[in-house]
């Protein structure tokens, strides 16, 4: 009897460490603690919770994901959206997480790293009335703390901005570690800090999306376009900040003191061509879908950068310009040179206008980090980016309260602007020099 429980248990722990080496996963010299946990799920039956057709279901079926994301302080939504990514990942033959978790003083970081380790295929359910192959692979990788970040962070605590572009670029990284042995259809980067992702709605558009780069279309609680901060119009109108000067006498322009109401106007409007996909810049809308492969954006080599990133880059390449006693000049670029100038003309913009808002650590006067970052695509990339309407997400539940730009007459206004601002396109005279 003794002999047989002996057996038993070195017959166990044999197995353990034997799933260990196969299905647990981490980088050579990983300098910060990790998770990458692989699930089986070859013996689970699923059935299709996100309302999808058999046609869609089909067509994810046999493509790979990887999702970038990060989280601060998000214990009380976090596990929804955490459920909503389980179901996400039983639809693709392929999924991969890996997710920052940046020093939350809640319970966001237990949450992520017991997700991390749960069985997934327990949220993966089987169609009664379609038949499609059951994933292969399913990985997540959690990794927390800023003490990676050291050198970055040694003069104090950056900007929000700052930490972002540290924060996402680390994800990169992270994600080109393993380019040479997987490949992604779809490269989603995500902000865990949400509500809801209509992801039956997110799939089906990105199913039929002409472009490279779809954008969620996220909404506050107002149920209007909530992230201008990231969102650049093809005529380099940032939505956060637009272009306006009072010397040009046009009905759409404002006096100063009605700045803010301009800013609101463009938000209540936004996406504001009335089009399924409205083509940007720069968009993000809290999710945003990449169809490219983790070497092809390596290859691209873009990443995020910081205001200084971009005067510097700028700089060098004006200095590159400029050479003309070299018997071998530095070979200029031009459409680097382009990019770089539209950035490195909102920065100029920006920053004649103050910091772009007040947070408790201090004021914020970067850009936001998708700017630089998507405008690197669109040129060196030739990638294009739009927002999908119809693919909603949600920053918070929708409230029956009025916003402040709705008062007496605020339905009538309302209309009056967004027919307005479908109409109206900012001109290269609008652009201050």
């Amino acid at each position: 009897m003794i002999l047989v429980i002996i057996s038993s248990s070195i017959m166990y722990l044999f197995f353990q460490a034997t799933v260990d080496i196969h299905h647990t996963i981490r980088s050579n010299n990983d300098p910060h603690p990790t998770i990458l946990q692989k699930h089986d799920n070859s013996t689970l039956k699923t059935f299709n919770s996100l309302h999808l057709d058999n046609s869609t279901i089909q067509f994810y079926s046999d493509k790979s994901v990887i999702f970038l994301g990060m989280v601060h302080n998000s214990a009380p939504t976090l596990p929804h959206i955490l459920q909503q990514l389980n179901e996400i990942s039983c639809i693709f033959k392929n999924t991969f997480f890996v997710f920052f978790e940046s020093n939350s003083v809640d319970n966001t970081n237990k949450l992520l790293h017991d997700w991390s380790m749960n069985n997934t295929l327990k949220y993966c359910h089987k169609s009664i009335h379609t038949e499609y192959k059951y994933p292969n692979n399913i990985y997540k990788k959690i990794v927390s703390g800023d003490a990676m970040f050291g050198k970055q962070f040694e003069h104090g605590t950056p900007s929000r901005v700052a930490r972002f572009v540290a924060y996402r670029n680390m994800l990169l990284q992270e994600s080109q570690l393993y380019a040479s042995s997987i490949t992604t259809d779809y490269i989603m980067i995500i902000d865990l800090d949400i509500y809801h992702i209509d992801f039956g709605a997110f799939l089906l558009e990105l199913k039929e999306f002409p472009y490279d780069i779809m954008c969620s279309n996220g909404v506050d609680k107002f149920d209007s376009y909530r992230d201008t901060f990231a969102s650049v119009e093809l005529n380099h109108n940032w939505i956060f900040r637009p272009y306006y000067n009072t010397k040009y006498h046009h009905k759409y322009y404002r006096p100063p003191w009605r700045y803010k109401r301009l800013q609101s106007d463009l938000q209540v409007a936004m996406p504001r061509t009335g089009q399924r996909y409205e083509r940007m810049q720069s968009c993000f809308g809290g999710l945003a879908a990449y169809k490219m492969t983790i070497g092809r954006l390596k290859n691209i080599g873009c990443r995020y950068l910081r205001n200084e990133d971009v005067q510097n880059m700028y700089t060098k390449l004006q200095r590159i310009a400029n050479q003309t006693d070299q018997t071998e000049p530095e070979p200029f670029k031009s459409s680097e040179f382009e990019w770089l100038g539209h950035i490195n003309q909102l920065i100029a913009w920006s920053n004649g206008m103050g910091p772009v808002f007040n947070e408790k650590w201090g004021s914020e006067v970067e850009l936001c980090e998708h700017l630089s970052f998507h405008y690197c695509l669109n040129y060196r990339g030739n990638t294009t980016i739009a927002i999908a309407k119809n693919a909603k997400l949600y920053y918070a539940p929708l409230t029956d309260e009025k916003p402040d730009y709705e008062n007496k007459r605020g339905n009538k206004r309302r209309s009056k602007l967004i027919k307005r601002q479908t109409q109206f396109v900012f001109s290269s005279k609008d652009i201050p020099k």
